[in-house]
């Protein structure tokens, strides 16, 4: 019995933390309003990750400028360019979702993602979640800014592909969650053992940025080792 309890302990995943969290969109100043996703605007909101984590879901209030659902949207979560005032989405897509909006009219639904992949966030670094849509403005989704707080937001000029400069502004509603974890377990398989080990030897040397470079220094060396070693059979 005890045997059969630890097996089911074992296969139940961990629960997720909350990495980001807005207010929802409804009871502010201004009413229900959000930024248009549509062929000519693309929106994206930063957050920072407290905690080494395996993403687990991203959630988004949307409504919609038509009458009917349907309003293609695809998501995405990208790593971060910049500084300051000029941080942006960088356009590598660490991973991405195609969904379409549930929401008629001006009526507001949360729509979750579910991460499949689980990609390592990192503390300490900033990520994008970018909202995309081939619908046309009049009847694209909207993404609803939250009732209260700021945010940093970043939208596209009408080119729909170049981002204007981002900065502190209203925050769009946006929750995200996702897994403690440990930035050694480069195989996301939830330990940290020989195969994790193999894939640093594999990167060891100068490597620019890679996932094996635990602290970031553009050289996968002795200190990472340290880390590793440090965490071996850790997980998360």
């Amino acid at each position: 019995m005890l045997r059969a309890l630890a097996i089911l302990a074992l296969a139940m995943p961990a629960s997720a933390d909350t990495l980001y969290s807005s207010n929802g969109p409804f009871g502010g100043w201004f009413g229900l309003w959000g930024a248009d996703v549509s062929t000519s605007q693309s929106v994206a909101q930063r957050f920072t990750c407290a905690i080494d984590a395996d993403l687990s879901t991203a959630s988004f209030w949307i409504m919609n400028n038509a009458e009917q659902p349907g309003a293609p949207i695809v998501v995405t979560i990208e790593a971060d360019v910049g500084t300051g005032s000029s941080s942006r989405p960088s356009g590598t897509i660490i991973e991405s979702w195609p969904i379409a909006a549930q929401a008629s009219g001006w009526n507001p639904v949360q729509q979750t993602v579910t991460s499949r992949a689980r990609p390592q966030l990192r503390a300490g670094a900033k990520y994008w979640f970018v909202l995309r849509s081939s619908a046309p403005a009049g009847s694209s989704p909207v993404w609803n800014f939250a009732s209260s707080g700021q945010g940093y937001t970043c939208i596209t000029l009408p080119n729909g592909t170049t981002w204007q400069s981002s900065g502190l502004s209203a925050g769009l509603c946006m929750g995200v969650t996702g897994t403690p974890s440990s930035p050694a377990d480069l195989d996301n398989d939830g330990d940290v053992d020989g195969a994790d080990l193999g894939a640093m030897l594999t990167a060891w040397g100068s490597c620019g940025t890679c996932v094996a470079d635990l602290n970031a220094d553009g050289v996968v060396d002795g200190a990472d080792l340290g880390h590793m070693l440090t965490a071996w059979s850790s997980g998360s």
